[in-house]
């Protein structure tokens, strides 16, 4: 009997980025060598600025692209080189924060891209981290 090994890596796509009002941020990553991985983003609302009173929340995108050369820029344009994969909505609580259920990413992926858009009325907080499985290897 063949006893397996998984050499896993952990890598910090989007490291507690403070996206202002109106903002927005991206990140991708080459998977082309990994064997699928476990995408998990966390994110935490500021607070609205001085008169404001009304959030509109933060969404979320995990893309796909079956590219097969380097990773292309991240970007919400679905059907060109980036395809939506899975669309997570924030709230419009001050100071509320989000742990979303961890996203299993195929190993079929090429790369993959979290992109976040639409935010309005305060800041929020965001991090986004993926476990890649790098090697099998056999004992």
């Amino acid at each position: 009997m063949v006893d397996f090994t998984l050499e896993k890596t952990s890598i910090d796509l989007i490291d507690a980025v403070v996206v202002p009002s109106g903002g927005s941020t991206w990140a991708g990553q080459d998977m082309r060598t990994a064997h699928g991985g476990i995408l998990s983003i966390y994110i935490a609302n500021g607070w609205p600025a001085s008169g404001e009173s009304f959030i509109v929340p933060m969404t979320v995108y995990v893309m796909l692209s079956h590219n097969s050369g380097e990773t292309p820029v991240v970007t919400y344009v679905p059907g060109t080189n980036w395809f939506t994969f899975a669309t997570l909505y924030g709230n419009t609580s001050n100071g509320k924060a989000i742990s979303f259920p961890p996203i299993e990413i195929p190993d079929a992926a090429q790369h993959i891209g979290v992109i976040t858009k639409f935010n309005y009325g305060a800041s929020v907080t965001v991090t986004a981290k993926l476990s890649v499985v790098e090697k099998v290897v056999s004992e």
